[in-house]
């Protein structure tokens, strides 16, 4: 197993489900862990009892990726205070039956699991970079698969046509398209990137999700697993030093597998990268630099 005692590692959605059994697990193996919630409170209260079960201190942070705003704030404060980022696991996400919009009028869905970690990612990188050998992992879904037509450029923010459904695959889909690219970025340096499906978990989604979890349960069985049991997948792919170099790859429930021909498109990528800087350029904070 590659050495995490010291090494700091940020969860985003640590609070609850698989991104708190994740943070329980690395915690135990002495690592620093940083946990974020929308909530602070529940971000200090999830830090607090894994610490008693652990003996290991967290730092619990307040982030919420559906705010270009709150997502800027947080990696300044992040910088100012940790020197080190060794594994950045961009874990939060959400399920959304109807269509919300963020405070800066985007998807909700898009913004919590594709555009959030994009900006996040961007504006720790240098960190990261210096802190290398470090590893980025994107907590995906085989939901990604649904969206067998890929991403529609001319209406990322699903303002035609929504369905919690397409959302939920598009965005993961964006997701899988920005650990490609991002993955052929940093190929010459010692960060690795890739994405991972953990399994089918009982977690603490949104209750108004109604027949979309109903879906995603019958997508995703046969097996539905424990937080703690999708954690494990997570931690392998932090923590393995088999997987040193391996960059770029899509994994499901810790084995490396073929995302789905949409999610390998190197073209779609390379606009996707395009159209959301050219987004966050659109917004009152400008760029993401």
């Amino acid at each position: 197993m590659w050495d995490i005692e010291g090494k700091t590692i940020l969860i985003t959605g640590g609070s609850s489900g698989v991104g708190r059994a994740t943070a329980t697990t690395l915690s135990a193996k002495r690592a620093d862990v940083v946990i974020t919630a929308r909530n602070l409170e529940r971000a200090r209260q999830a830090a607090d009892e894994i610490e008693q079960s652990t003996g290991n201190q967290l730092r619990p942070m307040e982030l919420d990726l559906a705010s270009v705003t709150s997502v800027r704030a947080f990696c300044k404060r992040f910088l100012e205070e940790q020197s080190y980022l060794h594994v950045l696991i961009n874990n939060a996400g959400t399920v959304q039956a109807k269509r919300r919009e963020t405070v800066d009028g985007l998807e909700m869905t898009f913004a919590v699991h594709y555009l959030g970690p994009f900006l996040l990612t961007s504006l720790l990188l240098d960190r990261i970079l210096q802190s290398a050998p470090a590893r980025i992992i994107n907590v995906s879904s085989r939901i990604h698969r649904l969206a067998k037509n890929g991403l529609d450029f001319d209406d990322l923010q699903l303002e035609k046509g929504y369905s919690g459904r397409r959302a939920y695959a598009q965005s993961k889909l964006a997701l899988e398209l920005f650990t490609r690219e991002l993955a052929a970025r940093l190929a010459d340096k010692a960060v690795t990137v890739n994405s991972i499906h953990p399994g089918a978990v009982i977690t603490n989604l949104r209750a108004d999700a109604g027949p979309l979890v109903k879906l995603l349960f019958f997508v995703l069985r046969p097996t539905l697993l424990t937080p703690e049991e999708s954690a494990e997948a997570v931690r392998l792919l932090a923590t393995d030093p088999a997987l040193q170099t391996v960059t770029g790859q899509y994994f499901s429930k810790g084995e490396q597998a073929e995302p789905s021909e949409q999610a390998q498109d190197i073209a779609a990528a390379k606009r996707l990268w395009e159209a959301t800087e050219n987004l966050l350029a659109s917004l009152p904070t400008r760029g993401y630099s």
